[in-house]
C-alpha cells in the first residue's frame, strides 16, 4: 500500500529538533547563568557585610577590654598613654589608637580592608583632618541621627568593587 505525503511528513517533522525548542533552550540557560551569576554577587556583598561587622564589633570589644584592664589599671602607676607613643618607652597607645591597629593588621591579613577614623573635628595627632569625601560626609550625617544603624556603599574602583562601611563610635572617658 502507497504512504501518502502527509504521513510521511508527521515523522520526518518530529525527528528534527525545532529552532524555536532550541532557541526557548538557550533562553532557559541564558537567565538561570544571569540568576546564579547575582545570587553569587549577593552572597558576596552579604558576606563583606557580615565581615566588616564582624571586624567592628570585634575591635570594639577590644577597644573596650584594653581601656578597663590595662589602661585603667596602670594609669595609678605612673604610666601613661598617648595617641602615638614614641617607641622604646613606657607610654602605652590609647585604646583608639592600638585598636586601629589591630583593625588595619586584621583587616590587611585576612580581609584586604583599612580602616580609618572620620570627623568632622579636628583631632590635633592626625595630618588629615575632616570628612575626606561624600561617602564619610553622608555618613557623618546618617550615623549622627540614627547612631546604631551603619552606613554602608558599594564603590568600584580600578574594575572591583569595594564596601565602605561606618558605623558610629561615640568618645567615651577612656578617650
Amino acid at each position: 500500500m502507497p504512504r501518502s505525503r502527509k504521513a510521511d511528513a508527521v515523522p520526518t517533522l518530529s525527528r528534527r529538533p525545532s529552532w524555536a525548542l532550541l532557541a526557548l533552550a538557550a533562553l532557559g540557560l541564558i537567565l538561570v547563568a544571569w540568576s546564579v551569576s547575582n545570587v553569587s554577587d549577593r552572597t558576596q556583598r552579604a558576606a563583606a557585610v557580615q565581615n566588616a561587622m564582624m571586624l567592628t564589633e570585634s575591635v570594639r570589644a577590644f577597644r573596650t577590654l584594653y581601656s578597663n584592664e590595662v589602661i585603667s589599671r596602670l594609669q595609678g602607676h605612673g604610666i601613661e598613654a598617648a595617641h602615638e607613643p614614641e617607641p622604646d618607652t613606657t607610654v602605652l597607645p590609647l585604646p583608639k589608637a592600638l585598636s586601629l591597629e589591630l583593625a588595619d593588621a586584621v583587616g590587611r591579613s585576612h580581609l584586604e580592608a583599612t580602616t580609618k577614623l572620620y570627623s568632622p573635628y579636628s583631632f590635633p595627632w592626625k595630618p588629615d583632618q575632616g570628612l575626606p569625601d561624600e561617602f564619610a560626609s553622608r555618613a557623618w550625617i546618617e550615623l549622627s541621627i540614627d547612631p546604631t544603624t551603619p552606613v554602608q556603599s558599594f564603590e568600584e574602583r580600578e574594575g572591583r568593587l569595594f564596601l565602605r562601611y561606618a558605623t558610629s563610635d561615640v568618645m567615651d572617658e577612656s578617650c
